[in-house]
């Protein structure tokens, strides 16, 4: 493989398996086989759609590119539907992965079979301290992304071996914790004092203009002074 000048700003996704060697320590030859197969057509199944292109495999963790950070993330949470459905048809064992996103300049190699730089090395990194079935991903391509494409959260800044600046790290929620985050909005002091002040003004306001609710209550006022100045 000879290292290429070609060079092009791409998004850069990491999947790999939890914890593979001692789940594949188990398993004979043939077993080992057919989970590389299943774990391919999982994730293939889930890029293609988006225009991602897997660059290669590395044991059991895919390198693989997209052209848009949006699709980048969409393929992501395909990704992990998917694996929730193979976990559910398979009972012999559950498949757990991290998988991390990063979008910067890279070095393709003169065969297309290999990419390069620090926004690799990076997404590599930050795939190591992911959680599992999490999709970590990197303020960078946040900031190139459709802002509500996804629900996601800020998690944290972390410091990585080789880069001077701490890097800022979002997670996207998944269904379960995005319908737990809108019910913590909805059940919170600043979201009910909201609500209770509609819900004030539409009782005693309704649809009647402005200036006709203040002109009712000068004349009540005006009323109201004149009675006491009389007494």
């Amino acid at each position: 493989m000879t290292i290429g000048t070609k060079s092009q700003n791409l998004v850069i996704m990491v999947v790999d398996i939890c914890n593979y060697t001692n789940l594949t320590s188990k398993m004979g030859r043939e077993e080992i086989l057919h989970l590389q197969k299943k774990f391919y057509s999982l994730i293939s199944a889930a890029v293609s759609p988006f225009d991602g292109r897997i660059i290669k495999n590395i044991g059991d963790a895919y390198l693989i590119t997209f052209l848009s950070s949006t699709n980048s993330l969409k393929s992501g949470e395909k990704i992990l539907s998917n694996l929730k459905q193979f976990n559910g048809e398979n009972q012999n064992y559950e498949l757990k992965i991290r998988l991390a996103l990063n979008v910067g300049e890279v070095v393709i190699s003169e065969r297309g079979d290999d990419i390069f730089g620090d926004a690799v090395n990076l997404v590599f990194r930050i795939e190591k301290v992911a959680n599992p079935n999490e999709i970590v991903f990197t303020e960078a391509l946040r900031l190139t992304m459709v802002q509500n494409a996804v629900p996601y959260e800020f998690v944290g800044e972390k410091n990585f071996k080789g880069i001077s600046e701490a890097i800022k790290l979002y997670v996207v929620m998944s269904e379960e914790r995005f319908k737990h985050y809108v019910m913590e909005e909805d059940n919170s002091y600043g979201f009910i004092v909201k609500k209770w002040f509609k819900k004030f003004v539409s009782k005693w306001f309704g649809k009647r203009s402005f200036f006709s609710i203040v002109r009712r209550w000068i004349n009540r006022f005006v009323s109201w002074v004149r009675r006491f100045i009389s007494r």
